[in-house]
C-alpha cells in the first residue's frame, strides 16, 4: 500500500504515453517457467520464487485478487502484519469513511483517516488517550493489543476490515493458497518499460502466467 501510494505520486509528476508503434504485448506461459517462476509449483513455492524476483525487479508487494473483508479483528488475527496494512471502512455510510493503517517491517508506517482523499494523521483515534491510541512510528508489537482494545469499545462495529497487498519481505500466509489469481507490476529502464503480471492458480498450484509488457515515452 505504501509502495503503491509513493509510486503513484512519483508517476504523477511525469507525463507518459505508449509509443505509437508499440502496443502492449501479451504472453501466456502454461509450461516451463518465467523469471524463475515455475508452472506446476505450489503457492508456497511460488511465493518464495516471487520473493527472489522482487529483489531483482525492485517491487515489494503482490495483490491477492478478490481479497475478502472481515467483520472483526479476530477473524484474521495477527496475520494482518504479513500485509502492507489494513483498511477499516464504514459499511453503512453512503460516502467513503475509512481508516488506513500502513505497516513497515516492524512499525506503523502511516495512518490516514477520511474519505476518498484521506488526511494523514499522527495517531488514531484522536479522541482517546494518547497511550491507548495507535501512533505512526510505533512498534507493531504494541499494535494488535491496542487495536483489540479499540474494537472492544464498539466504535468499529459498523466497520469492515480489509487487508492490503501482501508484503513480499514477510513470510508466506497460508491463506494465499486459496486465491486463484495473484497480481503484481514492476517497471524497468527508468520507468519506460512496465510489466503487468497475473499468476493463475488452481487448487493452490500455478497453472498459468499472463505477462503484459508495455513501453512508454516519458516527458518531464
Amino acid at each position: 500500500m505504501k509502495c503503491f501510494i509513493i509510486t503513484a505520486c512519483v508517476l504523477g509528476l511525469l507525463s507518459s504515453c505508449t509509443k505509437d508503434n508499440a502496443s502492449p504485448k501479451v504472453e501466456e506461459i502454461k509450461k516451463g517457467s518465467k523469471w524463475g517462476i515455475e508452472i506446476g509449483k505450489s503457492a508456497a513455492t511460488i511465493y518464495g520464487q516471487l520473493q527472489k524476483l522482487s529483489t531483482e525487479k525492485k517491487f515489494n508487494e503482490v495483490e491477492p485478487v478478490g481479497i475478502q473483508t472481515f467483520n472483526s479483528l479476530e477473524e484474521v488475527g495477527e496475520r494482518i502484519f504479513l500485509y502492507s496494512g489494513i483498511t477499516l471502512e464504514n459499511k453503512n455510510n453512503v460516502y467513503t469513511d475509512r481508516i488506513i493503517i500502513q505497516f513497515n517491517a516492524d512499525s506503523i508506517a502511516g495512518i490516514m483517516v477520511g474519505g476518498s482523499i484521506p488526511d494523514i494523521v499522527s495517531r488514531w483515534p484522536e479522541n482517546i488517550p494518547e497511550e491507548k491510541a495507535i501512533a505512526s512510528g510505533e512498534k507493531l508489537a504494541d499494535t494488535y493489543s491496542r487495536l483489540s482494545a479499540i474494537y472492544a469499545t464498539g466504535m468499529l462495529d459498523d466497520y469492515t476490515l480489509r487487508l492490503g497487498f501482501k508484503s513480499l519481505d514477510k513470510p508466506f500466509d497460508n491463506a494465499l493458497s486459496g486465491f486463484e489469481r495473484w497480481h503484481f507490476v514492476f517497471f524497468e529502464n527508468g520507468g519506460r518499460n512496465r510489466s503487468t503480471v497475473d499468476l493463475y492458480f488452481q487448487e493452490g498450484v500455478l497453472k498459468k502466467i499472463v505477462h503484459e509488457s508495455a513501453e512508454f515515452e516519458l516527458y518531464y
